[in-house]
């Protein structure tokens, strides 16, 4: 039927009454309920009528309405208050209530927020009051943080000191109010806004902001906190304040703010490095990254001048194909770190080579007094006539451990399958590469020189040079080897060869093993020890052939409770005395060899000669005690044997364990983590 003119002006008419009616009736059920509690609170008292409705004089029912028709909230509405005298207030407001999209605003005295506001402070002035929940359209912000952290690193139009986040504004009631309103960003020292870009649409506005950092500002948290206000917004509208961006910044000042290097960045990374300011700072790699297929691809980081002083933790990723080709000292991914602060870890150097002058290393041409540790590096290193050439570190005055290197390693002088030269620790290492060069000196496959602490390490490729050459350190000078082994052959041209260690100079090479063959020209050639030092607790299974003293154990050295298990010793020199089953020494305790071939005049090839006799045997004498393979009683087979008779140390917390073999086999040696 057609409504007419009248019909619809009495239907909008209707409206307003009906919405008064209907708060009329609300009120007046809501007085119902507060006559009730009133009548609840009198009922209470014991005394007469009269002195009930005289002590009751004064208390004032205050109802909490909710004001919404949301259904499914938790709130109960309306919630009843009292106020007895001598009180004139509330002693607290009831929990805020909650509904779907809006946000509370205050308690008021009218449904529509146009009366007074009512607070804990409220004295009210009517025995019954009903106050009512006011409430504002709630906003929503999403704030989406810079997904790559700002960075001190620059160079060209590559700049990691801009970024940018986003703020997503939702709830308008009206596109024109999305469209109105826009966002402040308050000042923070070293954080700049570059521009702010908007885009409203289906009611809601996001804002990208651009933002720039000068570096100048240290932010040791990670993140700068940037305080956003939203303006221009209807008074309509609730929103929670304050508005907080956290940007990511990381400036590399402390370990606990690294900068993250990744492909885009690591050229970059090497040339910030090498400023004063970013010698300093630390880093941390964050994928792993192949680097150019070009000669000199990489410039060494740190300087004798300038040498690094932060971290760098590789987070066990890998760089690939490092390529270095120089004639200059300090070469390495790094070229020399320095410090007790000073820290490479958890890097792996994948193929590649490393060629320089001195101090040369693939991790790090010298490390003072600084910690290089889980690295690795499975290309090749050499260096020019002086050297101290590592496959991991060059030279060390500070801490090498878990580390290892695959690659050879060729240099003249201090050459060594980790480390060329040792004045601090070596540590659970190890490398597999050939390791040495022709006519040199000092060459171990693990360690080329050392004067510090090699322990729990171990080598598996050949060693070979002039003098001073061991299967785990070439010349080790007042320092000390201990649990480790070899199993490469080990040769040299010269004298000072040994198994384990060539030249010991006054140093201690304790609980080590060697099972390659050891072969050398001149004087000095030994199972375990070239010449020099003590040897303690050893044995060699390779066969030793040399000029002149040559030994199971030692050419030339005092040997405690090792053991000789060689298959044949042989000397070039016509001399019986000189050639041993353990070494040409007065200082032999406790040492005992198998039955084996003792030889002295032979030819080059190790044809012909003398066999010696009779032997000097006896535990403290240079042929040692003998002792028969197998596994009976006594017999170098049978742990008995080493535990009993040599007293050595197989407990679980001890050195040794027994090995598949029936020989002994050192604990925890070489253990290596990450890449």
């Amino acid at each position: 039927m057609e409504q007419t003119a009248s019909s619809r002006q009495h239907a909008v008419d209707r409206k307003p009454k009906t919405l008064f009616k209907a708060v009329f009736v609300k009120r007046f059920a809501l007085e119902a309920v507060c006559a009730l509690v009133l009548g609840a609170a009198l009922g209470a008292c014991s005394a007469a009528p009269d002195s009930r409705w005289e002590k009751a004089r004064g208390v004032i029912v205050v109802a909490f309405d909710k004001n919404n028709e949301d259904f499914g909230s938790t709130e109960a509405s309306p919630q009843i208050k009292t106020i007895v005298p001598p009180a004139t207030t509330l002693d607290s407001l009831p929990v805020p209530p909650r509904r779907a999209g809006y946000r509370f605003v205050e308690w008021n005295t009218a449904h529509d927020g146009s009366g007074e506001t009512f607070t804990e402070q409220t004295s009210p002035r009517e025995s019954v009051l009903i106050v009512y929940a006011r409430w504002k359209p709630a906003l929503e912000v999403d704030i989406v943080p810079n997904t790559k952290a700002l960075t001190p690193l620059k160079q060209g139009a590559y700049n990691e000191f801009s970024s940018s986040f986003s703020v997503r504004v939702s709830g308008f009631q009206s596109e024109a109010h999305a469209q109105a309103t826009w966002l402040g960003v308050a000042p923070l020292p070293g954080v700049f806004i570059q521009s702010i870009g908007y885009t409203a649409a289906e009611r809601t506005q996001t804002a990208v902001v651009s933002i720039s950092y000068d570096g100048s500002t240290a932010f040791p948290e990670g993140f700068a906190a940037l305080r956003l206000y939203l303006l221009n917004v209807p008074q309509d509208y609730a929103l929670e304040e304050p508005l907080i961006a956290l940007v990511a910044i990381r400036d590399g000042r402390t370990p606990n703010t690294p900068i993250p290097l990744d492909a885009d960045n690591l050229e970059h990374f090497r040339v910030y490095a090498n400023t004063p300011e970013g010698l300093e700072r630390h880093y941390q790699l964050t994928e792993n990254v192949t680097l150019p297929s070009t000669p000199n691809n990489w410039t060494a980081i740190g300087t004798p001048a300038a040498p690094f002083t932060g971290s760098f933790d590789g987070q066990n990723h890998t760089i690939s194909n490092l390529q270095i080709d120089t004639y200059s000292d300090d070469q390495g991914f790094f070229g020399r770190i320095r410090g007790k602060g000073a820290k490479i870890k958890n890097l792996g150097l994948k193929g590649g080579s490393v060629q320089g002058r001195n101090y040369v290393g693939g991790v790090a041409g010298r490390n003072e007094e600084g910690t290089v540790q889980n690295c690795s590096f499975t290309g090749n290193v050499s260096g020019g006539a002086d050297a101290y050439a590592g496959g991991v570190v060059g030279w060390n005055s500070g801490m090498v451990q878990n580390s290892y290197a695959t690659g050879s390693v060729y240099t003249h002088s201090s050459v060594g399958g980790v480390v060329g030269k040792n004045e601090g620790t070596v540590q659970n290492c190890h490398a597999t590469g050939g390791v040495g060069r022709a006519g040199g000196l000092y060459a171990g496959g693990v360690v080329g020189w050392n004067s510090g602490m090699v322990q729990n390490s171990y080598a598996t490729g050949g060693v070979y040079t002039h003098s001073s050459v061991g299967g785990v350190v070439g010349w080790n000078e007042g320092g000390t080897v201990q649990n480790s082994y070899a199993t490469g052959n080990v040769s040299g041209s010269g004298s000072d060869i040994g198994g384990v260690v060539g030249r010991n100079a006054r140093g201690t090479v304790r609980n080590c093993y060697a099972t390659g063959n050891v072969s050398g020209r001149d004087n000095s050639i030994g199972g375990v020890v070239g010449s020099g030092g003590t040897v303690q607790n050893c044995y060699a299974t390779g066969s030793v052939s040399g000029g002149w003293y040559v030994g199971g154990i030692a050419g030339l050295a005092g040997v405690q409770n090792s053991v000789a298990l060689v298959p044949s010793v042989k000397q070039r020199m016509n001399d019986g005395l000189s050639v041993t089953r353990i070494a040409y020494s007065t200082a032999l305790t406790n040492n005992h060899a198998r039955l084996m071939e003792v030889r002295h005049g032979v030819q080059e090839d190790g044809s012909g000669g003398t066999e010696k006799s009779p032997l000097v045997s006896g535990s403290s004498s240079a042929d040692g005690q003998t002792v028969q393979a197998g596994t009976g009683a006594g017999q170098y087979n049978n742990p008995l044997f080493w535990t009993e008779t040599m007293g050595w140390n197989f407990a679980e917390d001890g050195e040794w364990a027994w090995g598949a073999d029936k020989l002994p086999i050192l604990r925890d040696v070489g253990a290596v983590l990450g890449p």
